[in-house]
């Protein structure tokens, strides 16, 4: 058995590998209520990391900003019932990270928390935590699939931007906005539940989302921002009856091949809102629906937003843009609809 442990201890001398840590690997602080300590640094090269959960006698209450950023060692992290913050960049960059587990005492977690670690695919948040912010989980690209506790109630921008893997999320049902680029480039995305209760998604929220065939809208949503859902999978749209605008560029390049708009005249359709559909073939309106309000024009702040997404349309024509269905080919029924409600552009 003495061999057997010297041997080992020898290999993790020569290879340089060590799999877990000690207290001393670990810099600290005493945090402001001077109740417990704030970690500020990590020295060690542990691949297995177990946050302790106290130093020197005083519980760790807290894991700084950019502790383990880039960190290329660590595969693992525990987190203990001891830290209820996680500071911002916590974890970014880490390229070998591939789990975390986080216990519930964790009430609060700063922006990018895991941003452009690509190797990891197993998180357990906090069923504490009420928001997650901005960048939390851009650029994981081996992300599958994440629990998102039912406390959360709202998201920063960006949370799922550059999820290239990620394949199916369930939201919670308090959330009631998706902000800007949630999911903008998470092109494997086949499945993500808009729950009765959310009023608006943000722009470019949805875009390049390929593997995105079906979507349910909710009767509660109002409101489709600018460039949300272009070159997305989806094949048909069906509009709620509580839809107020739909922005522009909202739908331009996707594979939407029926659209149908909502029973009601206070409704707003954005500029070049399905240009470039060229599976688009049906408009239904319904009868009663004697007007709808086609907006020509794009503001400087939709035509950031829009540049960002397409780069190909020249300034110039966006700022004229009229036609909102060219590059479709709608049959003649939809047409005539389309003319009935007030459309007097090209197709």
């Amino acid at each position: 058995m003495k061999r057997i442990i010297i041997t080992l201890m020898t290999m993790a001398l020569v290879t340089g590998v060590c799999f877990s840590q000690t207290s001393r690997d670990f810099t600290v602080s005493i945090n402001g209520s001077r109740n417990g300590v704030i970690i500020t640094g990590y020295r060690g090269s542990a691949t297995q990391i177990n946050i302790p959960s106290e130093i020197e006698g005083l519980p760790v209450t807290e894991i700084g900003r950019r502790v383990f950023r880039r960190n290329n060692t660590m595969v693992s992290v525990m987190i203990p019932g001891t830290v209820t913050v996680i500071g911002a960049e916590a974890f970014a960059g880490s390229r070998s990270l591939t789990s975390v587990t986080m216990s519930n005492s964790v009430t609060e977690i700063g922006e990018s928390l895991f941003e452009g670690s690509g190797r990891l695919t197993n998180v357990v948040l906090s069923e504490s935590l009420a928001f997650i912010p901005t960048g939390t989980f851009k650029g994981c690209s081996s992300l599958v699939s994440v629990n998102i506790p039912s406390s959360v109630g709202s998201f920063g921008e960006s949370v799922f931007e550059g999820c290239e893997s990620l394949v199916n999320i369930t939201l919670p049902p308090a959330i009631r906005v998706i902000p800007a680029r949630m999911f903008h480039g998470a092109t494997r995305l086949a499945d993500v539940n808009l729950n009765e209760g959310l009023t608006r998604i943000g722009e470019m929220a949805f875009v390049d989302t390929k593997g995105l065939v079906r979507l349910n809208l909710p009767n509660s949503l109002t409101h489709i921002d600018d460039v949300v859902f272009m070159n997305s999978g989806l094949t048909e749209i069906i509009f709620p009856n509580s839809m107020l605008r739909i922005g522009a560029v909202s739908f331009s390049g996707s594979n939407v091949g029926k659209v149908q708009f909502p029973n009601h005249n206070n409704f707003t359709l954005g500029a070049l809102a399905f240009a470039g559909c060229r599976n688009l073939t049906s408009v239904t309106i319904p009868e009663n629906v004697t007007n709808i309000i086609f907006e020509q024009g794009i503001t400087v702040r939709q035509h950031g937003a829009i540049t960002d997404a397409i780069g190909l349309v020249a300034r110039p024509t966006l700022q004229n843009a009229g036609s909102f269905f060219r590059g479709g080919r709608l049959d003649l029924a939809s047409q005539a609809a389309l003319m009935r409600v007030g459309y007097r552009w090209d197709f």
